[in-house]
């Protein structure tokens, strides 16, 4: 399949049926999806966690714990 520039359109073979007549592809940066958050009102400086909670919890620091 081609555009209108004559170059190979950026349709992929297999579509959900919804997407079918969507159209070409549209390139987009990361930041014009994507809101981005300063982890720094995130990041803890204590290290008594407490063991009873079940879900591992990465924090800002990329640091794994039980939270």
């Amino acid at each position: 399949m081609s555009n209108k520039a004559g170059k190979l359109a950026m349709v992929p073979k297999l579509r959900f049926p919804e997407f079918q007549e969507a159209g070409e592809w549209e390139a987009r940066t990361l930041d014009s999806l994507l809101n981005y958050q300063q982890p720094t009102a995130y990041l803890v400086s204590d290290t008594k966690y407490s063991d009873t909670y079940k879900t591992p919890v990465l924090t800002a620091g990329k640091t794994f714990i039980l939270g």
